[in-house]
């Protein structure tokens, strides 16, 4: 007992010990990568839904501006205003405005 070494001897669970260790460190590799890729494909899918969700918000105020250009009323005002138009019976009267009489 003098030179105060130990020899430890390998037994027979010691590959089996390793084989378990190598095995679980690889299904946590493997978790790792998966967990991961769910969270970009979290990410990625919460950005697509705001993306849905704006353009159904902007879907819905071009389809209230288009019920108010196509409505009769906005149709009669735009005739009216930007054509000349009048409906039958109608008589327009313009309002001249006085010339300058300052002359040259």
């Amino acid at each position: 007992m003098g030179s105060g070494r130990r020899v430890y001897r390998m037994n027979s669970l010691t590959p089996l010990v390793l084989a378990l260790l190598g095995l679980l460190i690889i299904a946590g590799f493997l978790y790792g990568r998966s967990f991961l890729t769910i969270i970009a494909l979290q990410r990625e899918l919460a950005r697509i839904e705001g993306e849905i969700a704006a353009l159904e918000l902007r879907n819905e105020q071009l389809q209230l501006e288009l019920e108010r250009l196509t409505s009769p009323e906005h149709l009669e005002e735009v005739a009216r205003r930007q054509l000349g138009l009048v409906k039958p019976g109608e008589t327009i009267f313009y309002i001249a405005e006085p010339a300058d009489d300052d002359g040259p």
